[in-house]
């Protein structure tokens, strides 16, 4: 009789723990179903009022949009790697590192050059001084004066 009442006691433990956890998880798993029913619910209102006030909203993510722009173009900006240059001087090769460049400021140097050059041979004709030719420079040289 031990025995039997033993496994009869058992039988109806296992069958109550069994019951406990099928309830405890039926219930669980419906409130899971009631929060994620409520969730949607939810963001489908959040959508509705979203629609209904979209001209509202448009402004709002236009500025988003632009500052978000704004700060690309900043750390373009700050990058010392990269040069920024119009398009003018794109178009007429005047970007930095560019050889033309260095072309050009070369020849005005030697513009700027030849004509102080003229100007000084100019000046030491007018008065009466020689000049001598240095390093394709006009060199003036004063007059030796003789002491008497």
């Amino acid at each position: 009789m031990r025995r039997e009442n033993a496994a009869k006691l058992m039988l109806e433990e296992g069958k109550i723990e069994a019951q406990a956890e099928a309830y405890e998880s039926s219930k669980r798993a419906t409130g899971k179903m009631n929060a994620s029913e409520k969730t949607a619910q939810g963001k489908k209102e959040l959508a509705k009022a979203e629609g209904t006030a979209s001209s509202a909203f448009q402004a709002r993510r236009a500025q988003e949009q632009e500052m978000l722009r704004l700060g690309v173009v900043e750390r373009i900006a700050d990058n010392p790697d990269v040069r920024v240059v119009s398009s003018l001087e794109n178009n007429l090769g005047l970007a930095p590192d560019n050889s033309l460049v260095t072309q050009i400021a070369q020849q005005g140097m030697e513009a700027i050059r030849t004509r102080l050059a003229e100007w000084t041979s100019g000046s030491a004709s007018r008065l009466n001084m020689s000049s001598v030719a240095m390093g394709g420079v006009h060199r003036p040289v004063p007059q030796q004066q003789v002491m008497k």
